[in-house]
């Protein structure tokens, strides 16, 4: 909370983001999955999720953090 609140009155912009809920489509920014396609499963914690993603023509589920996804345009729960 002590670097939020300096980070605002230093003039930083910042912008509230919605949480990925299950269902959403994402796509992964990086790690070993970079690249890779998916949606969302399930919460698993605050922070974490199970993604489901498209592999060598088969399904693969794998917990994530939700700060290595972006959510595709788009794309809705």
């Amino acid at each position: 909370i002590r670097q939020i609140r300096g980070a605002i009155l230093s003039g930083a912009q910042l912008t509230p983001e919605a949480k990925i809920e299950a269902g959403e489509r994402v796509i992964v920014k990086n790690g070993p999955f970079k690249g890779y396609e998916g949606t969302v499963m399930r919460r698993e914690g605050k922070t974490r999720l199970l993604l489901t993603v498209d592999f060598l023509e088969q399904g693969v589920s794998m917990e994530i953090d939700e700060c290595q996804l972006q959510r595709l345009q788009g794309a809705g729960a």
